[in-house]
């Protein structure tokens, strides 16, 4: 014959505080006090990455429009459609125009994962249940 199983005489530990923070224990888990400013400076590095991939290609797009208007401003339009100096300003121009549109897809794509990220995604719902935590703190 079994022995009934045990159960423990001591109660579940309930809530325990750490410096100022206040966490519930979890399984195999341990909670690491952190102040607001540690958490600012956490979120920002999860989008500067592709803050900064956004800003390198609107930064392209702006220096091929200055590029493709210094180009057509400078042109002399007499000369330039002469057979042997077709060619040269068609090929600039095509390449200028190459990419500034493909600066402002890549913009719009960074632009578009850049939003993602701070709305829809496991790091924005993390950070808006942290941000509660210290909203309601004050």
């Amino acid at each position: 014959m079994s022995a009934p199983p045990v159960q423990p005489t001591n109660p579940a530990p309930g809530p325990y505080q750490v410096g100022s923070v206040v966490t519930n224990p979890r399984p195999n888990d341990f909670g690491f006090p952190i102040r607001k400013d540690e958490f600012e400076i956490l979120c920002e590095g999860e989008v500067s990455e592709a803050r900064a991939g956004r800003d390198l290609y609107i930064g392209s797009c702006v220096g091929g429009v200055v590029g493709l208007v210094g180009v057509l401003a400078t042109t002399d339009w007499t000369t330039i459609w002469q057979p042997e100096r077709r060619v040269a300003f068609v090929v600039s121009g095509a390449i200028l125009i190459g990419m500034v549109t493909a600066s402002a897809v890549a913009a719009c794509i960074h632009q578009k994962r850049l939003t993602r990220t701070r709305n829809d995604s496991p790091y924005s719902r993390l950070r808006n249940i942290i941000s509660a935590y210290f909203k309601n703190q004050t």
